[in-house]
């Protein structure tokens, strides 16, 4: 089956074309419980915790096709959520939360319930970080976590596996003063996507120092800066 690639409707349609070339793309319809500039950004509309996908209830009952589409083709249960959702912060930050293998980093206090159970079902351990936006400001890979968060950088450096502390800067959010890295990326099978071409980012002498030693591939899905774009979400074999 073809993998899924889960991302926002306002990328551009060079990208998106890119990553219909190896995936089934699904692009999510605006939230407008969020504000403006994210309503669109999968990394503030849903959560997966482990073998589940958590939505907010009021999304699923607006897009009912594009959720059950989602659910259907990752292969994971679907969750709905009744936290309280807003345009401020911390309710636009209540299903941004990121998940590695064995652990799932978020601020619990402002997390949705359904985040802190699905991690407790599945024997996820709660690492508790300052950062709201954990979801936006993480990206996983099977090897390393890579951020230009210091506080999450601090919090990992005791366990597997490794932090990454990227030098920050050079990454674009439309209405804030910049934009998060693993908001402008996705990770899938050994590759690095990223929603811009790298090569003008501050950190790009890490990325591909880290890639090298990974034996990973740096993908730009097109030529402009880079974006934040609130991650691209993909999921299959």
């Amino acid at each position: 089956m073809t993998p899924v690639c889960v991302c926002s409707s306002l990328l551009s349609e060079e990208a998106v074309h890119t990553l219909n070339q190896r995936f089934r793309v699904v692009l999510m319809p605006p939230d407008n419980d969020l504000p403006e500039p994210i309503r669109c950004h999968p990394d503030s509309i849903f959560a997966v915790v482990g073998e589940q996908l958590i939505f907010p209830r009021s999304y699923a009952e607006s897009y009912p096709g594009i959720v059950e589409e989602i659910s259907s083709l990752s292969g994971l249960r679907l969750i709905l959520s009744d936290a309280s959702r807003g345009s401020v912060y911390p309710l636009d930050a209540s299903l941004n939360a990121a998940c590695g293998r064995d652990f799932l980093l978020c601020r619990p206090d402002i997390a949705a319930p359904e985040i802190l159970s699905a991690a407790e079902q599945q024997n996820l351990t709660v690492i508790p970080v300052r950062q709201g936006y954990a979801g936006c400001a993480c990206l996983m890979t099977d090897r390393a976590v890579l951020t230009f968060d210091s506080g999450i950088a601090r919090v990992l450096e005791s366990r597997p596996p490794p932090c990454v502390l990227l030098d920050s800067g050079g990454i674009s959010l439309h209405g804030y003063d910049c934009g998060f890295f693993g908001g402008a990326c996705g990770f899938f099978d050994d590759t690095v996507f990223i929603n811009g071409n790298p090569e003008s980012l501050p950190c790009y002498p890490q990325l591909r120092e880290f890639a090298k030693n990974c034996g990973y591939t740096l993908f730009p899905l097109c030529q402009s800066p880079v974006t934040d774009c609130g991650g691209i979400r993909i999921f299959g074999k």
